[in-house]
């Protein structure tokens, strides 16, 4: 009976408001999954001189969001959401000094998160389009690492800390502001589905380069950034009325 009562109510209250002045309430969210077209030209410069691959430009990435139409008649071209999105790329190889072999790896991951504004164009009960932008801040890293043939061990561990040693490893990470103006197609595939695909061009600023999170780097050039066409794809679950 309760069960009965609850379902009852939520039918009701989603009815309320797909009447509201408006007339255009939706709420959901999902999982994303993307294309970013960052480049990795500088930072490939000094990979290929160190002896390993170059990263390819260009990356796979993953996420998720979620958004609220506005059902008032003064807001009903508005849509607030919020996001987030990531991406990890790798490169490595062997290389041989002084009749030592080493493993050289090099990691570029980027992590994010903010918040979307849309105007949102409807046409029909099904499909819309909406012009608008994404506000975020997150980190940009790069982790450096060089380990010998011989594997670790507690005392070796600290024996090369304490010491000269062949293994190495740094990390380069920057606090990024991100703008990305943003065109997107959606449809409403059911009440209770909707998937939209987005593309934009990333923009971002950053504050100082630091070294394992403590010492101010300089020198870093201008091109390490996380900037790009961007293009993606959600599917979002929720409450969905035109």
């Amino acid at each position: 009976m309760k069960k009965i009562l609850l379902s009852l109510l939520l039918i009701i209250s989603a009815n309320a408001f797909a009447q509201l002045p408006g007339g255009a309430f939706s709420i959901g969210g999902g999982p994303t999954v993307g294309y970013q077209g960052v480049k990795f030209d500088d930072i490939n410069t000094m990979l290929v001189s160190s002896g390993i691959p170059a990263l390819s430009n260009g990356v796979v990435y993953f996420g998720g969001g979620g958004f609220i139409d506005i059902p008032f008649k003064n807001f009903k071209w508005l849509r607030i959401g919020g996001f987030g999105r990531g991406f990890s790329t790798t490169t490595s190889g062997k290389v041989t000094s002084n009749n030592l072999s080493y493993t050289k790896t090099a990691t570029v991951e980027y992590g994010e998160g903010g918040l979307t504004l849309d105007y949102v164009m409807r046409f029909g009960s099904v499909l819309d389009i909406t012009l608008g932008s994404s506000f975020g801040t997150g980190e940009y890293k790069l982790k450096l690492y060089q380990s010998s043939a011989t594997a670790p061990t507690w005392s070796n561990i600290w024996g090369g800390y304490n010491a000269t040693t062949t293994d190495y490893s740094r990390e380069l990470k920057t606090r990024v502001f991100t703008a990305q103006p943003t065109l997107g197609f959606g449809a409403k595939l059911t009440g209770f589905l909707y998937a939209k695909l987005n593309a934009g061009y990333l923009l971002s600023s950053h504050g100082d380069w630091k070294v394992e999170d403590q010492v101010v780097t300089t020198g870093v050039p201008d091109g390490v950034k996380p900037d790009g066409f961007n293009v993606n794809l959600t599917v979002n679950v929720g409450l969905f009325f035109r």
